[in-house]
């Protein structure tokens, strides 16, 4: 009985030992708690996004519009002096280093100015020492100078005109003189030109005009100075609110004013406006018949 008892309490301590074994760690039947993630140290953390650095606005490229800002067609209202010395004046180039009769030397331009009369009158200085003088014009007026050999006489003529760009209706205002170079005079003369003068005094050059009773919406329109007729139609609108207010004046409606010439081809190449604030023109050329200009290819051109 000893012996017995004996070796049962050995097996129980040896089947107690054998169970205490069998929680090891790393067995199959083991679930150890999962380990918490560690937190990261100050090396480990990463690095913060930084934030885009301000750019600076770049300067913006001036625009056309703004570039014109900087220069102005009014600077020459109240210039006197040379032409290509009015700084900032919109066409100061046109009148720099110019040679408007083509023998080499630089000519220049000089403005004279009324305040009171609001007017101008302009010298061309030319660099062989001769010169020529404008009558007056309107002050609001911007010169232009043209040169070409008009007569075939080898010698150019001169073309001066005043532009009224500005103006809300440019092409009813405009003045021109042709001067050829007098060699017996050694000066610059004025040239007759087959157009009649404008009312007051000044440079401009008209086409004396005649008008029909609109017939719906068609005006018949002849030319005095050759017979040229051309029967214009005009919108219903135009002819309501102008046509009877404006185009019966005799300073409208008798007298339109070149306000465009332009030397090409030995021929002066003319616009004329026949009705006030109205698109059509009346083209023609001057051309030179060896002792007067005619009035050649005349033609009305619609605006629409």
């Amino acid at each position: 009985m000893k012996k017995r008892k004996l070796l049962s309490i050995i097996m129980i301590t040896a089947a107690l030992t054998a169970c205490n074994s069998s929680n090891a760690p790393g067995d199959r039947g083991n679930y150890d708690e999962p380990e918490s993630t560690p937190k990261p140290t100050a090396a480990e953390e990463p690095e913060a996004t930084p934030a885009p650095a301000e750019v600076p606005e770049e300067t913006p490229t001036p625009t056309e519009a703004e570039e014109e800002i900087e220069t102005s067609p009014f600077v020459l209202w109240q210039h006197v002096g040379y032409v290509d010395e009015a700084e900032g004046y919109t066409w100061q180039d046109e009148f720099i280093d110019k040679d408007f009769d083509g023998d080499g030397a630089v000519d220049r331009v000089y403005r004279e100015h009324d305040a009171d009369a609001q007017t101008a009158v302009y010298t061309i200085e030319f660099g062989n020492g001769r010169s020529l003088k404008t009558s007056w014009g309107w002050e609001t007026g911007f010169p232009h100078v043209q040169a070409g050999d008009l007569t075939g006489n080898g010698e150019p003529e001169i073309l001066f005109t005043l532009s009224y760009d500005t103006s809300t209706d440019p092409m009813s205002f405009g003045e021109m003189w042709v001067f050829e170079y007098d060699k017996d005079s050694n000066s610059y003369k004025e040239m007759s030109l087959p157009l009649v003068n404008g009312d007051e005094g000044n440079g401009a050059r008209c086409l004396e005009l005649e008008y029909g009773t609109p017939d719906k919406n068609v005006v018949g329109v002849k030319v005095k100075q050759n017979g040229f007729t051309a029967d214009a139609e005009l919108d219903e609108d135009y002819l309501e609110h102008y046509w009877k207010s404006d185009l019966t004046a005799k300073d409208y409606s008798e007298k339109r004013m070149v306000w465009s010439a332009e030397i090409k081809d030995a021929a002066i190449h003319c616009s004329v406006q026949p009705f006030y604030k109205y698109g059509d023109v009346i083209e023609f050329e001057l051309v030179y018949n060896g002792k007067a200009f005619d009035i050649k290819e005349m033609k009305y051109v619609p605006s629409k």
